[in-house]
């Protein structure tokens, strides 16, 4: 049973690498949407975004998230009465 064992073993230490992979993936996107302001503010559009961020970031976000930025930041509609 001793490849039984080894398989379990690197299966679980597999598992906790991509653990502290997924973490750190995490912690890396959060700054970069962090710095989405900034990056508009330095004439990048979002498709420029999205292109370095190697589609990490859509387009579509990019663009809605840094709306505000920019000026370009839709009205919410006024709900209609019934």
């Amino acid at each position: 049973m001793r490849g039984v064992d080894s398989v379990v073993d690197q299966f679980e230490a597999e598992a906790d690498a991509a653990l502290a992979a997924k973490e750190t993936l995490e912690r890396h996107l959060a700054n970069m949407y962090a710095l989405l302001p900034a990056m508009r503010r330095a004439k990048k559009g979002p498709t420029a975004i999205e292109r370095l961020s190697h589609g990490l970031i859509p387009r579509d976000t990019a663009s809605r998230v840094t709306a505000p930025v920019i000026g370009t930041s839709r009205k919410k509609a006024p709900a209609s009465e019934s």
